[in-house]
């Protein structure tokens, strides 16, 4: 009886560091440059610009929710530079699980929509290079039938 008691009735709040995801988005902008590539593997300049692609393209946008658009890009960068789980940053940015997961979610695929829209086909490449063609260290594994199917994966980044 005390057990279900306390399991079910006694309850303590999860979530009660004094910063908010919002207030360690404050302290990473106003705080030592090199903060921001620690936590987030690039500078505040490049952070800021890569929101702004995502919501310049309609790729993410703001929502009526908690989470912004700047913190769940950090989210994002934080679990992927980090390789970590969903419960640490949950604490860290003071979200639930199932909302780092599904900002977690929402970025991953508008990064991977924004990298189809940058790394794209070379138009001018057709067959196998002749430096390939020539080279015994490259033709048997490329040969000019199997060289199409690789095509998509010989890409360039156009930069616009």
């Amino acid at each position: 009886m005390v057990a279900y008691f306390q399991r079910h009735y006694d309850k303590r709040p999860m979530r009660t560091s004094i910063l908010s995801g919002k207030d360690y988005m404050d302290e990473v902008r106003d705080g030592n440059p090199t903060n921001c590539h620690d936590m987030f593997r690039m500078t505040l300049d490049l952070f800021y610009h890569l929101v702004d692609e995502l919501k310049q393209h309609g790729y993410l946008k703001e929502g009526k929710g908690r989470v912004d658009v700047q913190e769940a890009v950090a989210i994002f960068l934080y679990i992927v530079g980090h390789n970590t789980r969903m419960r640490p940053v949950g604490d860290r940015f003071q979200h639930s699980t199932e909302t780092v997961s599904r900002k977690f979610r929402r970025v991953l695929r508008a990064v991977h929509t924004y990298g189809q829209h940058l790394i794209k086909p070379d138009p001018n490449v057709v067959g196998l290079p002749e430096h390939m063609r020539s080279n015994n260290k490259y033709h048997p594994w490329f040969e000019t039938n199997c060289y199409h199917e690789f095509n998509n994966l010989s890409a360039m980044i156009i930069d616009q």
